[in-house]
């Protein structure tokens, strides 16, 4: 029904060829927005909608009025915010005023350094919609940003923020720094990670999180997901968090998992949840005794870092780059393999010395299937595999609820990419799929026809809001194009 609730926004990407700098890399990591969050900020009953931009294109406010629709609310503070990429937001009361204030987080490939446009933003609300950027209310930290988790985790009354990073510009392969904000009450956030919670701040290339009391000691744990790394929970002791995802029996999930949501699927009173990742659609596979591998070294000698992505085949690992990409990058292979038969059947440990591959540094993926994770309630969970209609492109954004009324929690979703190596393919094969639960943790997908969510294109976002009249709408948030919104059946 898009056509019938107008809104005026169009995310739009800018033009930047990452493999131009870095490529090696096996995607882009500039086109993760843009980012979607609703709360009524204006105190009039109805949900407001703020939509991240990208690079040199503002993020909007819409108020929504009392017809249903939605009005883009002036603010200059967005305005002067424009050259930053808004890839995740979150309404939240950060200084304790009752009114929800909006956390914008700043990402992309593009900036690197101390770039200004690498640092999240708070705006606080003054009330009426209107909101004004704080600068000293944060610590001045910049990162290719991921996502940002509001919890009260020492159960002080206010909201403190984990913030997620997703890689280091340029150097793809290398653990960013992710952040434990703690908040003073007023609004004021201090890095406390590493007194709180030190194996936190190198966790990963993180992707995203949710916050969730899995022990139900009262305090709400964390759980982590990203790239090259696995599902991977934290438990809050009193404030501080320690990593036990061993004792969960994840450690060998790792995979290139966008997004993480939680539920009870099965109505036994445990949080359970669901992970989304590459799919099982692509040109890569992986297993636990045949991963997908990243070896990361300067192996052209040129000072820069080299990513050699690599796949397994027959009890050896070779890259997946064509040999003409090889010999353009890495030029001392042109002399070691004259000819294209001379490189042909060769793997990685032929290509490379022991000495190069000692020195690289290695990531590993053995699992690509969006899963779910049902809670035994031994602090272990059980993977399921989603319908092979939820595995058809890379899985970004998961709603949950309760669609058709039974009862039991149901799932909405919606993905794919197109920021791969042209050789590879787009990820674009996923028109959304809307998958039903029988409350004891399977789910069945639902054609489009019968469910009415078809969302092609690259959906980052799925959110429902109320509107004016009491009706639910659905809104799919996609990079470089418009938003779909859908109506709810009732």
């Amino acid at each position: 029904i898009s056509e019938d609730v107008p809104l005026e926004y169009l995310h739009q990407e800018n033009r930047f060829i990452e493999f131009n700098r870095e490529p090696f890399i096996p995607h882009f990591l500039s086109t993760e927005g843009p980012a979607c969050v609703i709360a009524d900020v204006n105190g009039d009953g109805l949900e407001d909608l703020y939509l991240g931009g990208a690079k040199h294109q503002p993020g909007k406010l819409f108020l929504q009025n009392r017809q249903g629709g939605f009005e883009a609310a002036a603010n200059p503070a967005f305005v002067n915010d424009k050259v930053a990429e808004d890839v995740d937001a979150v309404f939240f009361d950060a200084n304790g005023d009752d009114l929800p204030d909006l956390y914008v987080v700043s990402g992309g490939n593009e900036f690197f350094g101390r770039a200004e446009a690498l640092r999240d933003r708070l705006y606080l609300n003054e009330g009426d919609g209107a909101f004004r950027k704080t600068e000293e209310s944060l610590p001045e930290l910049y990162a290719n940003g991921a996502c940002v988790k509001p919890a009260d985790i020492d159960n002080d009354g206010d909201m403190d923020l984990f913030i997620g990073s997703r890689s280091v510009p340029r150097l793809y392969g290398v653990i960013p720094a992710s952040y434990l904000l703690i908040n003073d009450g007023n609004g004021k956030f201090t890095d406390e990670t590493s007194s709180r919670a030190p194996g936190l701040s190198k966790v990963g290339m993180v992707t995203d999180a949710v916050w969730v009391d899995l022990n139900k000691d009262g305090y709400q744990d964390l759980v982590v997901v990203g790239e090259w790394m696995p599902i991977t929970i934290f438990h809050n002791l009193k404030g501080e968090l320690v990593n036990v995802t061993q004792e969960y029996g994840l450690q060998n999930t790792s995979g290139w998992w966008n997004t993480i949501a939680a539920a009870d699927f099965n109505q036994d009173g445990l949080v359970d949840l669901v992970a989304g990742n590459l799919g099982l659609n692509s040109i890569l596979k992986a297993a636990g005794n045949k991963p997908v591998q990243l070896f990361i070294n300067d192996f052209s000698g040129n000072g820069k870092l080299d990513q050699i992505l690599t796949y397994f085949y027959e009890g050896k690992t070779y890259p997946l780059a064509s040999a003409e990409q090889m010999f353009i990058n890495i030029p001392s292979l042109r002399t070691t393999y004259p000819t294209y038969a001379d490189y042909a059947g060769k793997s990685v440990h032929d290509i490379f010395s022991p000495e190069q591959l000692e020195a690289a540094t290695v990531r590993t993926a053995t699992e690509f299937g969006s899963v779910l994770l049902m809670n035994n309630g031994d602090e272990t969970f059980e993977l399921k595999q989603l319908p092979v209609e939820a595995q058809f492109s890379p899985l970004y954004t998961i709603l949950i609820d309760d669609f058709n009324k039974d009862g039991f929690q149901d799932m909405l979703l919606g993905g794919n990419f197109h920021g791969v190596p042209p050789d590879q393919g787009r990820y674009d094969a996923s028109y959304g799929s809307l998958l039903l639960g029988d409350g004891t943790g399977n789910f069945v997908a639902v054609s489009l026809q019968t469910s009415g969510f078809v969302a092609s294109g690259e959906v980052r976002q799925i959110k429902s809001i109320q509107t004016a009249s009491g009706e639910t709408l659905v809104m799919a948030a996609r990079s470089n194009d418009t938003a779909v919104i859908f109506r709810k059946r009732e």
